[in-house]
């Protein structure tokens, strides 16, 4: 009896390591195949897809310049290939998001990380952003400064746009 419970034992630690090497073997193919196509004014409306107008300021698309580009997202239009902020016109709620079009995936990752660290969520005067999320799909980065209500959702669409 020890012996068939050893024996099931073996088998059952030997099908767990075979399918945990599966499992990491087929990870980096499955992200690396990750692109979100569309202009970045296309994509910025699929992130606000669901939000209530109600919660939303009046909103103003901007594009991203050498000019404007430290303001939005806290480093210089230079380390990304386009950028779209969209931000409230008049409100006296801190909202801001921005989508950064990378070189490569790579480079988001880069740029991600720089703009989590730079990015100021008390750029407006009187408000702070409740919430900041930076994030990315593939070669797309996105920064939400926003209210907790709305933050989440922006975040789950902008998932959404990988698939």
């Amino acid at each position: 009896m020890k012996k068939l419970s050893l024996i099931l034992a073996a088998a059952l630690m030997l099908a767990m390591f075979a399918a945990c090497g599966a499992s990491s073997s087929a990870a980096p193919s499955s992200s690396a195949a990750v692109h979100v196509e569309g202009t970045l004014d296309e994509l910025m409306t699929k992130v606000y897809e669901g939000i209530p107008e109600n919660q939303m300021p009046a909103l103003m698309n901007t594009e991203l310049t050498a000019d404007n580009s430290t303001y939005y997202t806290g480093v210089e239009s230079t380390e990304y290939a386009e950028g779209l902020a969209s931000e409230a016109m008049i409100s006296a709620v801190a909202h801001s998001v921005v989508l950064l079009r990378a070189e490569s995936e790579e480079a988001a990752e880069a740029l991600k990380d720089e703009v989590a660290e730079k990015a100021d969520p008390r750029k407006w005067v009187c408000v702070e952003a409740e919430q900041v999320i930076t994030d990315n799909v593939g070669d797309l980065v996105i920064l939400i400064m926003a209210s907790e209500d709305n933050a989440p959702m922006l975040h789950e669409n902008f998932l959404a746009l990988a698939q």
